[in-house]
């Protein structure tokens, strides 16, 4: 065994936790608050250019998008809920096994039609520390 622990090694074991815990909290306040919002719009890109664009405050009902790519047609089921890929005629059908989207960042991807469905949140677009040279 060993020695039992000092006053002052207590009050250090104390002031760690306390700074440990409150950087959790701090980093999942920020996560939380930097990963939803209400300025949400929906994108719908094909070969790296918009070819469709919807404000998700818009998604009051229950409504379908339609979207001809890549010598194909995807239709995508929007609410409140989120947006879900609901028919592809593409091969393989990957995009409809994919989860409803509804936060910034989430992406529906169909490879055969070239499609990428992303939210994104509105305004200017940030240069990211993360790019392909860094994956």
């Amino acid at each position: 065994m060993g020695l039992p622990p000092k006053r002052g090694d207590l009050i250090l074991y104390s002031v760690l936790a306390v700074i440990f815990l409150a950087s959790c909290a701090a980093s999942g306040l920020l996560l939380f608050t930097a990963r939803g919002g209400s300025d949400l719009v929906l994108e719908a890109v094909l070969d790296g250019k918009v070819v469709e664009s919807v404000d998700m405050k818009s998604l009051k009902d229950e409504s379908t998008i339609e979207i001809r790519a890549g010598g194909g047609i995807n239709v995508l089921a929007a609410g409140p809920g989120g947006v879900k890929m609901i028919s592809a005629d593409c091969r393989g059908g990957d995009c409809l096994r994919m989860p409803a989207i509804d936060s910034n960042g989430d992406v529906i991807v169909c490879l055969p039609h070239r499609l990428i469905v992303r939210v994104r949140s509105r305004g200017p677009a940030k240069a990211s520390p993360i790019d392909s040279m860094t994956y």
